[in-house]
């Protein structure tokens, strides 16, 4: 569970410094907010883990599967939407990034909901 909750926090960091760096004075905020409340959600959750209960694994595994979500739809919406465009449009290093970022948030989410509870009290 150590290693989970260490990549929900750098999951978490990374998507919200990669969202700042990429929208930093150049889109609506209401395009750009989900990803810093996953990003919120991934650390604050994994910071709490620390003391494991059974709300706080809860919390998380809702944090991982809040990610999934979020980062479905930004995934699909890059590859779907230039498809269109033609051919090789699709795929490019940002949608790669978030297919990437899509794979680790789904393998989290899992090991959020499978690995064994483990109460500290």
């Amino acid at each position: 569970m150590k290693a989970l909750r260490a990549l929900a926090i750098v999951l978490g960091v990374v998507i919200i410094g990669g969202e700042l760096f990429r929208s930093w004075g150049e889109r609506a905020w209401a395009w750009w907010i989900d990803d810093i409340l996953v990003g919120l959600a991934l650390i604050a959750t994994g910071a709490l883990l620390t003391n494991e209960t059974f709300a706080r694994r809860a919390l998380f595994a809702g944090a991982w599967g809040f990610s999934v979500g979020v980062i479905y739809i930004s995934f699909f919406d890059k590859v779907v939407g230039p498809v269109l465009m033609g051919p090789g449009a699709a795929f490019n290093r940002l949608n790669v990034f978030v297919g990437l970022t899509l794979l680790v948030a789904i393998a989290g989410f899992v090991g959020s909901v499978t690995l064994p509870f483990k109460n500290t009290h």
